[in-house]
């Protein structure tokens, strides 16, 4: 720019114009800087701007934190981009997480990365733990510490019961009933519920078959037999059991006076509650009411309580009173088998019961004192 001083009449000159700076004006605005407020520069200078918070000139943690723009001769101030946010990089990626989908793949100051936890995993290991974790690119260019994400233990509570361990699988599906496995004590194993979820259950020790008649309580490697009345338990080596409900044995049948054993193995069998009963049959001359048409056979039963039933007795066949004989008299009384009677007119006579089975009579005798007539047991119809 020129400009003119012109020598007057007077000898002085015109007055001078003083050449001005060129002005600027107020600075303008840069990205993520600032200036100070009511500041304006002319030719020459330059205005001082300061990067915000996490931010640099060069977006690198240790670059300049501020600069300077100068006011140009048109008036203008240099251009100038401003300051950029410091860099982080791309975020770490905890192990067993993936990072949200459309998140940034680099990082800068204050943004922000959101990480999934993997099926199975959380923040802090438990079963309803936060699933997701993330971090924060700061000032110092550095990420913030990210939580991990930890195997959910899948034993809380123990799972198992109280007669086995849970052990929590290391490589977990997210399958809460396919995570954990249940290690149990002697004589239980490893079942499932309707649900699925594990736990340990007593083993079935009851052999089919066993305990019958009666009802098989499962006990921790062992059973026990509750057997009905009549029964007991105890081994039945024969069908391999090592408890069964077993008939009570009541031993050898019992003598009885006047009667015979007649049933299979005679005297030396042993009978139990659910054997046959043994059999007897009255000896001759002898019947269960003491007639000669009564019934001579009967049985004797084994008890639920290892005793024989009580027996009937065997009777002796009643023959009445004995008839009259020539030449004697008898005492007047019903005579049995085999008692025998002398009569009174000589004792060298007498009257002698006979053995038999279904009729009552006495045996023929002549009418003669020195004769005999004897009462015998027959099982035709009577004679004289």
């Amino acid at each position: 720019m020129e400009f003119e001083v012109t020598c007057q009449s007077d000898g002085m000159f015109t007055d001078t114009m003083w050449p001005q700076p060129v002005s600027c004006g107020e600075p303008p605005s840069k990205e993520n800087s600032a200036f100070p407020e009511g500041a304006s520069h002319v030719f020459t200078e330059s205005a001082q701007y300061t990067c915000e918070f996490g931010h640099t000139v060069n977006g690198e943690a240790g670059g300049a934190k501020g600069f300077l723009v100068a006011c140009e001769t048109n008036g203008k101030y240099e251009e100038s981009k401003g300051c950029f946010p410091v860099e982080c990089g791309p975020p770490d990626v905890p192990k067993h997480a993936e990072q949200l989908k459309g998140g940034k793949k680099e990082l800068v100051f204050s943004d922000t990365a959101t990480f999934t936890c993997d099926p199975g995993y959380s923040t802090d290991g438990t079963m309803a733990g936060p699933t997701t974790t993330g971090t924060r690119c700061q000032a110092t260019g550095k990420l913030v510490d990210t939580l991990k994400c930890r195997n959910m233990n899948d034993c809380e509570g123990n799972r198992c019961g109280k007669h086995g361990k849970c052990s929590d699988n290391k490589d977990p599906t997210g399958v809460h009933k396919d995570d954990y496995k249940c290690i149990c004590d002697s004589g239980f194993e490893e079942m499932f519920e309707d649900d699925g979820s594990r736990y340990c259950g007593n083993i079935p020790d009851c052999p089919k078959g066993a305990c019958m008649p009666g009802v098989c309580e499962d006990l921790v490697n062992d059973y026990k037999c509750h057997c009905d009345e009549g029964f007991h338990e105890g081994a039945n080596e024969k069908a391999g059991f090592k408890h069964d409900c077993l008939p009570n044995v009541c031993g050898k049948a019992p003598q009885l006076k006047h009667a015979k054993q007649e049933s299979g193995g005679g005297k030396h069998q042993e009978f139990n509650f659910i054997s046959d009963p043994a059999r007897y049959t009255c000896d001759k001359g002898y019947s269960l009411d003491g007639t000669a048409v009564g019934e001579v056979n009967f049985e004797v039963a084994c008890q639920a309580d290892k005793d024989f039933a009580e027996a009937p007795k065997c009777k002796p066949i009643e023959c009445g009173k004995a008839p009259e004989v020539l030449n004697s008299k008898v005492e007047d009384k019903v005579w049995e088998f085999p008692n025998t009677s002398i009569s009174n007119a000589r004792k060298d006579i007498q009257l002698t019961a006979m053995q038999g089975a279904k009729s009552r009579l006495w045996a023929s005798a002549p009418m003669r004192a020195h004769s005999t007539r004897s009462c015998r047991a027959s099982r035709s119809s009577a004679q004289t």
